[in-house]
């Protein structure tokens, strides 16, 4: 059964783009207020709100003591304003993570550059599966980008992970493909639509959050180590 071919038998693109329209209509991007003394933690769902599971990752942060924040794509300008407005009433900016997934994921790198023209900054993104490959913001202290490269479908913006540039060497960026990186092999058997609902990658993304918190300039530390070297893949 071929996404492609819509007019004789199976799902198809027609049936893909009213899931997309449902989701978009039963998600909603708002600000969620969060205590003033703890730590944000800023969601991009993919195209029309799709993240399956998302909450689960939600609830997992939570657990770690950050406010999770989830918007949609389309969403990084308003996002970007909520933080400023947050950050200028509390008198502070940050600590700021960023976590997209699919369009989220350029959206992420968008949010960034709104963020910049402030003098604010972004103390650790997590793109997952990142589409169109926006380069990460000269504002961001530490990249991971999570992304399956896929000589079949790799032409199909709405189907593929790509690896992304840095503005400026300022920021720390590790490009991991699953495809290539053998400590990652159990996620093979995942695609584009269902890497970021996956409980071990809720794990890795918590794991990255974790190791790099608190490492201030990361990109300019003496040691430049990675947060993941000294964290096993969940």
């Amino acid at each position: 059964m071929g996404l492609g071919n819509s007019s004789s038998r199976g799902f198809g693109w027609r049936g893909f783009g009213w899931v997309l329209w449902l989701v978009s209509a039963v998600t909603s991007s708002a600000g969620q207020e969060c205590p003033t003394d703890q730590p944000v933690v800023i969601l991009f769902r993919g195209s029309a709100g799709y993240w399956p599971q998302v909450e689960y990752l939600e609830q997992r942060l939570r657990g770690l003591g950050y406010c999770p924040s989830t918007w949609r794509a389309r969403d990084y300008g308003k996002a970007a304003a909520w933080w400023h407005a947050r950050s200028t009433a509390n008198g502070q900016a940050g600590p700021l993570v960023v976590v997209g997934y699919s369009s989220g994921g350029d959206s992420a790198c968008l949010f960034g550059r709104k963020l910049a023209r402030w003098g604010l900054k972004v103390d650790t993104m997590v793109l997952i599966e990142t589409t169109l490959g926006v380069s990460v913001p000269s504002n961001v202290d530490y990249c991971f980008n999570l992304y399956e490269s896929n000589p079949g479908l790799d032409w199909i913006p709405i189907l593929r992970g790509v690896k992304v540039r840095r503005d400026g060497c300022e920021t720390f960026l590790e490009n991991v493909d699953i495809r290539r990186d053998d400590r990652f092999a159990d996620l093979r058997c995942y695609g584009h639509m269902n890497l970021a609902s996956n409980e071990t990658v809720h794990g890795l993304v918590c794991n990255v959050i974790r190791g790099s918190a608190g490492i201030a300039g990361f990109a300019s530390h003496p040691s430049r180590v990675s947060p993941l070297l000294a964290l096993e893949v969940p």
